[in-house]
Parts: structure tokens; C-alpha cells; sequence
């Protein structure tokens, strides 16, 4: 039997070893880099994506807006008049100089209008509403007649195991909505089809006019879902005629589209001549569906 010879042995098992050295080391290096990626997306994740309390406000305006300050001064809120609440005052970027309200001081003035339990959440699931005003230095509200608040929003789910709420999602700002540089006449969490959506109603009235408007937003990603104008009245007191037009929304029964159920707005229009004393009123009834591949309802 031939045997190789010593020399080639011994280059055969320095190669070897070499291999499984390498190996280990390419192991050990992984698992240090592993764990070290790990404490540092779980440090990143308790610095930045997580609250531990949904009533600390102070925490809550800090964790989303790294104010310069945060002051104590009572709220503007139309349905929540009389309360006094905190106020973060934070230097805006270039976005929010471009999109949002700027108080006359230069800086955003931005605090929590309200703090709602998803229903059903058994205290798991949060929507966290934020409004940015324009304030002057006397502490009044600045804008015009059709200048509202910047609402923003925050989706908080509890996670057992670390006991803090993670925020699951954030925007500064989705939608404006009030007038004269104040917030809406009132918002609150409705049942909608699939989820729960946020409604934000506001009202306006202008030489005569008056409307009522109802916005759905959905309460976890924060798009907007309807729109409708429950009221639109015109009765100019220097006008020959008045209309009216009511719209009351409701959802058809059945599982409708992705979840989101079939809506009708049944709608009341009338139209009064003061001269003739003549009124006509008309009725009619609109139907929207959700379109999945475009986000929204549209009329059929």
C-alpha cells in the first residue's frame, strides 16, 4: 500500500486547520456582530419608537418633537374649551416651514388635543391626536376666517414583554382642519366598515354661508378615507333666493369591499325665492364604493 508522502500530510493538515480557524472565526465575528446589531436596534427601538406611558404628555411631546421647550397655557380647543394642557415649542425644518403653522415667534407650538383608546384594544392600541397652532406673542390665535390647526397623529400598540407602548406609526401633520386659527368643532373615533377611522367635523361660516364638513381618516395610517358635507346653507341677507343642500352618510348592510363597507349619502336640496315665496325641494341618493387598487370610495 502506497502512503503519501510526510510533506504532503503535514501541508493537508495545516490546510485544514487553517479552514476550520477561519470558520470559527467568521462564527464568532457573526455572532458578536448579531448581538451587537440586536442591543443596538433594541436601544434604537427604547430611544425612539417606543413611549412607556400614554399619560405622560411630557414624554409623549418629547419623543416626537425634541422641543426647545414645553410651556403650560390653556387649550384653544373649541370642544374642549378651559383645560389647561402642555405645549411643545420646537424649531421647525424646512418641511414644516413650508407646510405647517409657524407661530409668530418663529417656532411651531404643537400639543396633544387627545389621547383615545381604540375600542375593543382592552388598552393595547392608542391614536394619540396632535394640533399645531399659530400663536402670537399675547397668546392669541393668529390666522384668517378659513385658517385652521395642523393635526398630526400617533399609533401606539402595547408590547407586553418590554411594557412600553411601541409607535407603530407617526405623522406630524395629515390634514388641517377649523377656522379663524383654531382647531374643529370636534373629533372622535368612528366605526368604519373594517376599522376605525377618525372623524374630524368642522364648520364654516361666511357672508351667509354656512357648512358642516365631516372627514374620515383611517385611524391607524392616518389617509383620508371620505369626505362629505353633511350641510351647505346660503341665505345672504342681500340675496333674492336661499339654498340648502343636507347630506346624511350611512353604510349598506353586507361585507363590502376589502373590509369597507358600501355607503349611501341620501341628499335633501332645496331652493326658497323670497320675492315669489316659492320653495322647491329635491331629493336624491349617491352611492360610494371602495376602490382597493386606488385607496379610496368612489361615487357609483
Amino acid at each position: 500500500m502506497n502512503r503519501l508522502p510526510l510533506y504532503l500530510i503535514i501541508i493537508v493538515v495545516v490546510l485544514f486547520s487553517c479552514k476550520r480557524a477561519t470558520q470559527n472565526e467568521i462564527k464568532v465575528v457573526r455572532q458578536k456582530d448579531s448581538v451587537a446589531e440586536k442591543k443596538g436596534e433594541l436601544q434604537r427601538m427604547k430611544e425612539k419608537q417606543y413611549v412607556r406611558s400614554v399619560k405622560d404628555t411630557v414624554e409623549i411631546l418629547k419623543k416626537f418633537f425634541s422641543p426647545d421647550t414645553i410651556i403650560t397655557m390653556p387649550t384653544f380647543w373649541k370642544h374642549d374649551t378651559g383645560k389647561i394642557v402642555k405645549v411643545a415649542i420646537w424649531k421647525p425644518d424646512a418641511d414644516a416651514e413650508f407646510n405647517m403653522n409657524i407661530s409668530e415667534d418663529g417656532k411651531c407650538h404643537t400639543n396633544i388635543d387627545t389621547i383615545m383608546e381604540i375600542p375593543g384594544s382592552k388598552g393595547e392600541r392608542y391614536l394619540i391626536v396632535f394640533t399645531t397652532l399659530e400663536v402670537m406673542k399675547d397668546s392669541s390665535l393668529g390666522g384668517c376666517h378659513s385658517c385652521g390647526a395642523d393635526y398630526g397623529a400617533a399609533f401606539l400598540v402595547y408590547d407586553k414583554p418590554s411594557g412600553v407602548y411601541g409607535i407603530e406609526n407617526y405623522t406630524r401633520k395629515f390634514t388641517s382642519a377649523g377656522n379663524f386659527g383654531g382647531t374643529s368643532d370636534s373629533i372622535a373615533l368612528t366605526d368604519f366598515g373594517r376599522d376605525y377611522a377618525l372623524l374630524i367635523r368642522s364648520g364654516f361660516t361666511q357672508s351667509g354661508e354656512c357648512m358642516e364638513t365631516d372627514e374620515f381618516f383611517d385611524a391607524r395610517f392616518f389617509d383620508a378615507i371620505f369626505t362629505v358635507q353633511g350641510c351647505d346653507i346660503y341665505d345672504a341677507i342681500d340675496s333674492t333666493e336661499s339654498t340648502s343642500v343636507i347630506r346624511n352618510m350611512s353604510f349598506l348592510p353586507g361585507a363590502g369591499h376589502n373590509g369597507y363597507k358600501d355607503i349611501k349619502v341620501s341628499v335633501v336640496n332645496s331652493y326658497f325665492s323670497k320675492p315669489t315665496k316659492n320653495q322647491v325641494t329635491e331629493k336624491s341618493t349617491e352611492y360610494y364604493t371602495w376602490n382597493g387598487n386606488e385607496g379610496r370610495y368612489e361615487k357609483k
